[in-house]
């Protein structure tokens, strides 16, 4: 799973939505999720990448993109 977060109306929610079927995937058939360094994805990982998406956010809205 992986997502662009410039073709996304409202990034964190499409994260959020993102993680909620990866769950979801994960209960149904197992497996570990991983971060982009593939370790194991931890509730502290997942919370720095929703900062960044904020962080995105508002640069976006800064520049009206």
């Amino acid at each position: 799973f992986m997502m662009v977060l410039e073709d996304s109306e409202d990034p964190l929610g499409t994260f959020d939505l993102m993680l909620e079927c990866i769950h979801g995937v994960n209960s149904a058939i197992g497996g570990e999720l991983k971060d982009q360094h593939r370790s194991a994805l931890s509730l502290q990982t997942a919370e720095h990448y929703r900062q960044r998406i904020m962080d995105f956010n508002r640069r976006r809205l800064a520049t009206g993109v």
